[in-house]
């Protein structure tokens, strides 16, 4: 590796390690406060939405009506499976058919 070439890549990680501090300097502060009894830390990001994990067995009546509505019926066949109909109805993966709609529907 030549000298240009080092300092190439080190002129390259500068710019990605500003574009990170540019980043990290818009994240929100974080509050941490020390609980007097327990001595243990507890952290909160501001102003960002807590995640809150649902017991998944409650929505499958809801998902089922949902997809009954929708006229959707029988088990999933899985990603393969679509890939042999998608392949026998004529398209080629190579063409990137489904990608370029995508694209252009971002461009819009």
């Amino acid at each position: 590796m030549t000298k240009d070439a080092i300092l190439q890549c080190v002129k390259e990680i500068e710019s990605k390690l500003a574009e990170l501090r540019r980043v990290a300097e818009q994240l929100p502060e974080l509050i941490e406060s020390i609980s007097d009894t327990q001595g243990s830390i507890d952290t909160k990001v501001k102003g960002l939405p807590t995640v809150q994990f649902v017991d998944k067995t409650c929505l499958h009546p809801v998902i089922a009506k949902a997809f009954a509505e929708m006229g959707v019926h029988g088990e999933p066949i899985g990603a393969e499976k679509v890939q042999e109909i998608i392949a026998a109805c004529g398209v080629q993966p190579e063409d990137n058919t489904f990608s370029q709609g995508i694209i252009e529907m971002r461009e819009e």
